[in-house]
């Protein structure tokens, strides 16, 4: 291992975040044209100042990186060429445990010797997390457009533990995610239902199905009614410090 790079890039959303966090904009090269998304990156004010890249080899190369980052599976065939001409290439899983995240943020930091921003972020984030859901645990379950419920092997299952809520995907065997149709969902009734919060000109129609009477019925109804949050994608698409203010949102959004 060298001496720590100057001009970093990134191939992968959550790569780009982890770069967002550690490095000051000087040192950053190149960023996916996802991360301008504010919908999917809380970064993406600052990426709107960066060049951005769109996966390919030649975009990257263009940049002079010192560095590159990406994510372990997805990006195996660039990260391939970008070796061969003699460019570093860091590859990290993607966490979807907080402690997976602490492993490979303090990894990246040592890489780009910022081991004291890694600490700073960490100690933050833990502050959040230490404190106990407030009341027993209630039952959620994470609603996106289509009909795609998260399941309990993502990140978004641990931003729900730790506010407190048992995502109930497993019981009704969509542990890995998947779709529910509505019947299936009014029937499921949970306590908390989450919805992804975009911003767009206008609804798709595969959010149309959010609006549906029946899920309204669900909220409105008197006996014990569903709980609806909307929760910006933005702070759950990537792990990141900034999980704790999801974290703080669906703690706030417990019945």
């Amino acid at each position: 291992m060298g001496a720590a790079p100057t001009r970093v890039a990134s191939l992968n959303l959550c790569t780009d975040s982890l770069l967002f966090e550690l490095l000051d904009d000087a040192r950053i090269v190149s960023v996916t044209s996802l991360s301008r998304d504010p919908n999917l990156s809380p970064f993406a004010a600052r990426a709107a100042r960066l060049a951005v890249n769109h996966g390919a080899v030649e975009e990257v190369l263009a940049t002079a990186p010192d560095l590159v980052l990406t994510d372990q599976g997805s990006a195996a065939y660039a990260s391939h060429l970008l070796e061969r001409v003699g460019v570093e290439v860091l590859a990290v899983p993607i966490a979807t445990r907080f402690a997976d995240y602490r492993e490979t943020l303090t990894r990246v930091a040592a890489r780009l010797d910022v081991a004291s921003r890694a600490a700073t972020l960490l100690a933050r984030l833990d502050a959040m997390l230490a404190d106990p859901p407030p009341g027993p645990s209630r039952s959620a379950l994470v609603y996106q457009p289509n009909g795609f419920v998260q399941g309990t092997d993502s990140l978004m299952n641990e931003v729900l533990r730790h506010a407190g809520l048992e995502n109930i995907a497993a019981k009704i065997g969509l542990t890995h995610g998947g779709y529910l149709d509505l019947e299936r969902l009014v029937l499921q009734a949970p306590d908390v239902l989450v919805f992804s919060r975009r911003s767009a000109p206008a609804p798709s129609l595969a959010e149309a199905q959010l609006e549906a009477p029946a899920l309204r019925a669900l909220f409105a109804r008197r006996a014990r009614p569903v709980r609806r949050a909307a929760l910006d994608e933005a702070l759950w698409t990537c792990p990141g410090s900034f999980n704790a203010e999801a974290v703080a949102q669906l703690r706030d959004a417990r019945p």
